[in-house]
């Protein structure tokens, strides 16, 4: 008992006389501070700023819940999930959901966008198969009209340092959080200016007695100046340097501003090359939730951390770091944050974090290599790198991953049909062609970052992709051609340059006489369309093809005809839109919104319509496009499990079998599918045969739409006989609805022809290139006579 009281005495003794020590020596240290901190301003505006080099933020697309939204239990589960929610029995606080069967109730956190704000909400979701029924906030009872969930970090542009951070306000971080940080690092924190004199004493004695660096002096202000000023030597001036900026930094600012900057700043793990700064990262690279939905064990693991990150890392050392945290809960219940039951049972609590074998990551390398270019086109990359950029972009997360998996599935099959299709590759692009918004964008099968990009960068030959071009620009001419115009398909030759023949063939090598245009490109002839190319004149057809997205230095030449032109998928997505938006093009777009970290707005990306052609050609055009998937060259679909219809399409193939393409759409998505070898190689595959496939399979997952009659004040249906290319009444057997415009010429009859009435041309050879010649002199001499 004596030898406890005079220890306490001792104690109390020395804690005065530190004290004392301490106020007279920091009357000698506040004028070397005040003259330090004023010759040293700029040093001080860079901490009134808290500046840092952030990293640029790329997210998906926020997914938007609303009544008639096309979402699934499983899609929303999926975005939850990849948020960080918990699965709970009933959802209590921000970041927890609860499903049920039809029915799944999740506590937002809310989220400021940069056209309004999110508030945190308990929300109730009603389904109606894949379909949203209602949504409703619990609290109020009240239905929803819109709501959005927060948007799904898909990757980041780290600046050289490869530092990264959540920034976090004083405000916005839980009192427990800064309670506990105080009271292990510094409990007298907010007595002190900037050093504590009895605490370094007391450190040195513990240090002595153990023989060993057990404890350390250093406050939280000093802490602080180390991390963020000055290097790790460990000299003397290094020592008086901190000490006299710890000092300074406490007579310019608030103790909450320090404490704000220390857990944005302290360092706390490695993930690879990306060093984990601040608490707010650490929580959600740790535990996988935001700071504030931590419990208590998990605050008292980040903050034992503070000590040796290395070696307090719970994913690498989970039994050093579970001392580290029942050490730090024990020092919560000595400062009376927790009680000693809560520390027993927190105590008993397992050390859970998120496993990174286990985490579903979201990274949708192709898609990024796109947003990056675009950036690199139009920001200054320091400012990419290191402002803390927000890039909000139009990818679908779930549509990516969905897409991914299904492309791949379908290779596997295809090389599985063939010996010919060993070493398969493929690129996809998924669009909605009203918006211009690039939904998914898949590079190649495995999409990693860094590897080349195929949706991009792979210049292939078209194919017959290219031949609804040249039948709109012979639509675009209404009093001379109409879906029912007769081309001559036919064998033709055509003299080149070097005075050699180029004689095409069809695909399958035979010849029809006269077709009507629809059923030629229905069934993707190719002797009729070169015909029709020769009719127009190729230097007509390549300038229109320039206009539609060909590069300017594409030269003319016959075999552009029959797609012998090089171009990327996602190039051919985006001329597709045409024929999908009522004759306007919509440049595809990667981005929506880029702000700062502050959440200002930098720059907007808003829809553009260019137009191109016609409503009216598009709606002759995106009308065979139907008809091709109903009985031409898609009409393979229908062997798939795809059951959407109507649906427009178009297949292409190069020569040789090296290039398999199709592109399809809806009412409200575009899908563009390339397969081929990267070697240029014969695939043995058709558009229908390849490429086909895999878009059926991939968009089975896009939500997509039934195309619907698109009108046009210039179009009317009128009933005919294709093979007539006559006018019949409705009631016939032979009789079929075909879009017309309104100045075309049709020849009507009152009966109908029965099968053995119709008759056929037979074939015969032609000379292309002469009777080109001959065309040109027709019109010189119509000219000459006007």
């Amino acid at each position: 008992m004596r030898k406890k009281k005079k220890k306490n005495s001792e104690s109390g003794f020395l804690g005065r006389a530190c004290r004392v020590l301490g106020h007279l020596a920091l009357w000698l240290f506040l004028g070397v501070a005040g003259y330090w901190a004023w010759l040293d301003k700029e040093v001080y505006e860079t901490f009134e700023s808290a500046s840092w080099s952030l990293p640029a933020k790329v997210f998906a697309r926020p997914l938007e819940i609303y009544a008639g939204a096309q979402v699934s239990t499983d899609r929303l589960v999926y975005e939850l999930t990849n948020l960080g929610y918990q699965n709970v029995a009933m959802p209590s606080r921000p970041g927890e959901y609860q499903r049920s069967k039809g029915v799944l109730q999740y506590y937002s956190r809310g989220y400021k966008f940069w056209d309004g704000e999110e508030y945190s909400d308990l929300i109730r979701v009603d389904f109606d198969g894949r379909r949203v029924k209602r949504v409703t906030s619990v609290g109020t009872e009240k239905q929803i009209h819109l709501t959005r969930m927060e948007p799904i970090l898909i990757g980041s542009i780290n600046p050289k340092s490869y530092e990264d951070r959540i920034l976090l306000e004083y405000d916005d971080v839980s009192e427990t959080l800064i309670d506990t940080l105080v009271a292990v690092e510094d409990h007298r924190f907010f007595d002190h200016y900037g050093f504590d004199l009895v605490g370094l004493l007391r450190a040195t004695l513990s240090n002595i007695k153990a023989r060993a660096y057990v404890q350390g002096g250093s406050t939280i202000t000093q802490q602080l100046v180390k991390n963020f000023y000055l290097t790790r030597e460990r000299t003397l001036r290094r020592k008086i340097t901190e000490l006299l900026m710890s000092i300074s930094l406490e007579l310019r600012f608030s103790k909450d501003k320090i404490l704000e900057v220390y857990i944005n700043e302290v360092f706390l793990g490695q993930d690879g090359n990306r060093a984990i700064h601040g608490f707010g990262l650490a929580s959600e690279f740790y535990f996988g939730k935001p700071l504030n939905e931590l419990d208590i064990p998990a605050i008292a693991c980040l903050v034992g951390m503070v000590k040796g990150p290395s070696a307090l890392n719970p994913r690498s050392f989970p039994f050093r770091a579970k001392e580290r945290r029942d050490f730090v809960l024990s020092v919560m219940q000595k400062r009376g944050l927790i009680s000693s039951e809560q520390q027993d049972l927190y105590s008993n609590f397992p050390l859970e974090t998120k496993s990174i074998k286990s985490e579903r990551k979201v990274n949708p390398a192709g898609f990024l290599d796109l947003v990056k270019r675009q950036l690199k086109a139009q920001y200054d990359q320091t400012a990419v790198r290191e402002a803390g950029l927000k890039i909000y972009t139009t990818v679908d997360s779930y549509l990516q991953e969905k897409a991914l998996r299904a492309l791949r599935s379908s290779i596997r099959n295809l090389e599985g049909a063939s010996v010919e299709t060993d070493m398969l590759q493929a690129a996809c692009v998924i669009v909605d062609p009203r918006t211009g918004e690039i939904l998914t964008l898949l590079g190649g099968l495995r999409d990693v970052e860094g590897d080349f990009n195929r949706a991009m960068d792979a210049k292939r030959q078209v194919g017959s992709m290219i031949k609804p071009f040249i039948y709109a620009l012979a639509l675009s001419d209404p009093k001379r051609y109409s879906l029912i115009s007769s081309l001559e398909d036919r064998e033709i030759q055509w003299e080149l340059e070097d005075g050699t023949l180029w004689a095409p063939k069809n695909f399958d090598g035979k010849v029809r006489g006269d077709i009507p245009l629809l059923e030629s490109l229905i069934s993707s002839q190719n002797l009729a369309t070169v015909n029709l190319g020769a009719d127009l004149g190729i230097d007509e057809v390549t300038n229109y093809l320039k206009k539609m997205g060909l590069p300017g230095s594409t030269r003319a030449y016959p075999a552009i005809l029959l797609g012998a032109v090089q171009l990327s998928p996602l190039k051919m997505a985006e001329m597709y839109t045409v024929f999908a938006n009522g004759g306007f093009s919509v440049p595809l777009r990667s981005i929506l919104e880029v702000t700062t970290n502050t959440d200002e707005i930098v720059r907007r990306y808003p829809i553009e319509l260019k137009p191109a052609i016609e409503q009216s050609t598009s709606v002759l055009i995106r009308h065979a496009l139907t008809l091709v998937m109903e009985r031409g060259t898609g009409k393979s679909i229908k062997n798939t499990s795809f059951d959407i219809s109507p649906v427009a399409g178009k297949t292409g193939t190069s020569d040789d079998y090296r290039d398999s393409w199709f592109v399809g759409f809806g009412e409200n998505r575009l899908g563009t599918i390339w397969v081929g070898r990267d070697d240029n190689l014969p695939t043995g595959l058709t558009g229908s045969s390849g490429a086909l496939k895999v878009w059926s399979k991939i968009m089975a997952h896009a939500n997509l739409n039934p195309l619907t009659t698109e009108l046009s004040p210039s179009i009317v249906f009128r009933s005919v006989d294709l093979l007539e290319a006559t006018g019949v009444p409705e009631n016939c057997p032979n009789a079929e609805l075909i879009p017309f415009h309104n100045t075309s010429r049709l020849s009507v009859s009152n009966r109908c022809l029965r099968d053995f009435e119709r008759t056929r041309r037979g074939p015969r050879q032609k000379n292309l290139y002469k009777r080109g010649q001959n065309r040109e002199l027709f019109k010189w001499l119509k000219d000459l006579f006007n």
